[in-house]
């Protein structure tokens, strides 16, 4: 079985500093994400998935009460997992690999234009999905171990020291016959980023959350 799927997702996100005089001390952008997506399913359930998503133009706040400035996130998931049938629904693990990239512009006069921010690492979970209102009703959680890195242009980088995370994801699919469908769903996801934790610089903690509401189409075949 091979699944293709595009759609858009209504998020919120946030950048918070914890223990370092940053700006306003935390960045929020509000946007339209578009994703598009990719699974391979096997006959005996082994599956993996590509999905990408971007921002598009979006605006931060980082810099207030300056005017707001420019945002963009791109994010980039591979996951391999497998499900698992039972009498009432089906059950799955998964595992995989995920990066995203935030870049916020900084205002006319700064010794820099931009902060970019980078993080990758492993990801592992399980979900549930079971029959409900003619479709399928599911829900995952996950547990997160990245990498982060925090640079301008300017020629500052830091690279954070430990990172912990986590996410949940709420879904409804319905399908209209076999190889059309749309689903709706909710997601969380929150990283903890600590930088100079083993040094005798000030130590910080950067925290990201990503929360959104999407909705997309589906063809399977």
């Amino acid at each position: 079985l091979v699944r293709l799927r595009a759609g858009v997702a209504n998020t919120g996100y946030t950048v918070k500093f914890d223990g370092l005089n940053y700006g306003r001390g935390e960045a929020k952008s509000d946007y339209t994400a578009k994703t598009v997506g990719l699974t391979f399913v096997s006959e005996g359930g082994f599956y993996v998935d590509l999905t990408g998503q971007t921002s598009g133009d979006a605006t931060h706040d980082l810099w207030q009460p300056q005017p707001d400035q420019k945002f963009s996130r791109d994010d980039f998931t591979l996951t391999l997992g497998v499900s698992i049938p039972g009498q009432s629904g089906t059950g799955s693990v998964f595992g995989g690999f995920k990066s995203g990239t935030t870049e916020l512009s900084a205002p006319p006069g700064f010794s820099f234009t931009k902060d970019t921010f980078d993080s990758k690492g492993f990801f592992f979970g399980g979900g549930y999905a079971f029959p409900a209102a003619g479709g399928q009703l599911g829900f995952n959680g996950a547990i997160a171990f990245m990498g982060g890195t925090w640079k301008d242009d300017a020629g500052f980088s830091n690279d954070a020291d430990y990172t912990f995370g986590f996410s949940f994801g709420l879904s409804y699919t319905y399908m209209f016959g076999r190889n059309f469908g749309l689903t709706a769903d909710l997601k969380a996801q929150h990283y903890s980023y600590g930088f100079n934790q083993y040094s005798t610089v000030a130590a910080y903690t950067v925290d990201e959350q990503i929360n959104s509401v999407g909705l997309s189409a589906l063809v399977q075949f």
